[in-house]
């Protein structure tokens, strides 16, 4: 597709009413992806405000890959996050920064270390978790350690999706809070490392109720932490775990 046949398409889609605008874009993306090109939806990212369209255009991005827009996206991060349905802005764009990959860690290191919101601080742990660098590593054990709850939560998933940093993990868990063994516990279990299963299963002793919540709200992690232990042939564990679940 030429040049001016994209620039005529980009301003007859800013003419039309929102609800046809988000209509087109999910067409454009389905259809015309890669004859589009990252400029096309970087512009629409830029300059539209329907958020459903900028959500769009950020997915457009990370299918593309774009490194050339990488800075807009991380933009996204820094604003306040619009949610709908099950997802998000900040969501959608960690998953875009994502499939960019490593090129992105500096600059989200640097905002995880500056003084920004909460929300930027969750959406960034989570960036760094779609990358699953080990170089965010000692950044996320840091949140784990001392970061508000929410973002020791999503730092603790991130940590479970790069599947490394169980045993920086393990030096710190004495010191945690409660609820912060919890959700390091969750990060270990996530990581399928049969070297952390006996940890988890002398720690997951004092943690009884959690154990039994398995039952009513069963989680991601534990039930990775289930498979993994029959995987292992670890029948014992599985039936003590099963045990509680089941009273």
């Amino acid at each position: 597709m030429k040049q001016n046949e994209i620039d005529n398409i980009l301003k007859d889609f800013f003419c039309l009413n929102t609800i046809e605008k988000q209509k087109r874009i999910d067409e454009y993306i389905n259809f015309n992806l890669y004859q589009f090109g990252e400029d096309f939806f970087g512009e629409i990212l830029k300059k539209e405000h329907d958020p459903i369209c900028k959500w769009y255009a950020i997915k457009a991005l990370g299918e593309l890959s774009s490194k050339k827009y990488l800075h807009i996206l991380i933009d996204v991060l820094i604003e306040n996050d619009i949610s709908f349905n099950d997802t998000s802005l900040h969501l959608i764009t960690s998953v875009s920064i994502g499939k960019i990959g490593e090129v992105a860690i500096n600059d989200l290191l640097v905002l995880l270390s500056s003084s920004y919101s909460t929300e930027t601080q969750r959406a960034v742990v989570d960036t760094l978790g779609e990358i699953k660098s080990i170089k965010a590593i000692p950044y996320l054990i840091e949140k784990l350690k001392n970061g508000e709850l929410s973002v020791a939560l999503w730092a603790g998933l991130s940590l479970g999706k790069i599947g490394e940093g169980g045993n920086e993990i393990i030096d710190i868990y004495k010191n945690l809070t409660q609820n912060l063994q919890i959700i390091a516990l969750d990060a270990l279990m996530m990581m399928k490392n049969v070297n952390y299963i006996n940890f988890i299963i002398t720690k997951l002793k004092e943690h009884e109720e959690y154990i039994k919540l398995q039952k009513s709200k069963p989680t991601r992690a534990f039930g990775i932490f289930l498979d993994n232990l029959k995987l292992n042939g670890m029948i014992v564990e599985y039936n003590y775990l099963m045990g509680i679940i089941n009273g």
